[in-house]
């Protein structure tokens, strides 16, 4: 599976190459500032301590706001670099203004390649230093941090509603794909319900009233004289007689076979019909023609989420 192409328009902090150096030179810097063998842990007196063991990097990132409904605020996007990062967390260093405690952020994590994983926590601590530099402390968590733990996102069946519907919303899922954090794909096409949007069972049935009480008149073929009328043509008070030939006694199998003959409606009387195929929608019960039927597509979508495993294994 390809990696996510990242979209035009986003200030990578990659590509700002100013900006990277002095981040970077921050970073050198709070090291430097260090004790020489001190625990890389925060002082237990602190609230926000992260309990899992802390791994330095340098990576990368650029931070996005996430809104009270659950949307990625891509125009008020932070570029950061990745000092250090747990299981459980990360701390990041900005040179731009203090975000508050509580706020929300999606992480993009730049790679070696250029693309972003996609991380998501709450601000619980940020503090500027001496050196005028915001340091942020992010613990994982939240409505983005539950979706981005997914390779992949399927619709699925409601079975009350019988409509198929991704768990969560479609604005929520647009914000993602327009950060790159999430692609979307076809992953097939079903016909429902042109009213609601539900699953429909087949049938076949009555083109005028929709019924599916449709049956087929039987017919007899005489094998012998190729004659093929319906059975109350050849029944006589003395068994079956054919009309054409006038042959007694028929023997079926032997002599003749049964046939379907024209179709009718059991419920309008309509006559000769064709039948077609019919829809009747398992929610609303809507019955309607199938060939008028909505076509819907599938969308799943492929979400590009930060392994922090990984990211600590690679240092």
């Amino acid at each position: 599976m390809s990696q996510i192409e990242i979209p035009t328009g986003i200030p990578i902090i990659g590509a700002q190459p100013e900006l990277r150096k002095k981040l970077r030179a921050e970073l050198s810097s709070k090291r430097a500032d260090k004790q020489p063998g001190k625990a890389f842990q925060k002082a237990v007196e602190n609230p926000h301590r992260r309990d899992s063991i802390r791994y330095e990097t340098s990576q990368p990132a650029i931070c996005y706001p996430i809104a009270v409904s659950n949307e990625i605020d891509n125009s008020a996007s932070l570029a950061a670099i990745v000092a250090d990062i747990s299981q459980d967390g990360m701390m990041i260093l900005m040179d731009s203004a203090q975000p508050h405690t509580g706020l929300e952020l999606m992480i993009g994590v730049e790679t070696a390649s250029g693309s972003l994983n996609f991380c998501s926590g709450t601000v619980v601590a940020s503090k500027r230093n001496v050196r005028g530099m915001t340091e942020v402390n992010i613990r994982f968590g939240g409505y983005i941090h539950q979706l981005l733990q997914n390779d992949m996102l399927f619709p699925v069946l409601d079975r009350n509603q019988m409509q198929f519907e991704l768990p969560y919303p479609d604005r929520t899922m647009a914000s993602l794909c327009k950060v790159g954090a999430a692609v979307s794909s076809v992953m097939d096409v079903v016909m429902v319900c042109p009213h609601c949007q539900a699953i429909p069972t087949l049938r076949n049935g009555c083109s005028l009233c929709l019924s599916s009480n449709v049956n087929a008149s039987k017919m007899i073929h005489h094998f012998a004289c190729a004659h093929v009328d319906f059975v109350d043509k050849f029944e006589t008070e003395d068994g079956l007689l054919c009309q054409k030939c006038r042959t007694k006694h028929m023997l079926v199998g032997s002599d003749y076979e049964y046939l379907d003959g024209p179709k009718h409606c059991e419920d309008c009387g309509k006559a000769n019909l064709e039948t077609i195929q019919i829809g009747h929608c398992l929610n609303c019960e809507h019955r309607f023609p199938f060939e008028t039927a909505t076509k819907m597509e599938i969308v799943g979508y492929r979400v590009n989420r930060l392994d922090t495993l990984a990211l600590i294994d690679s240092h």
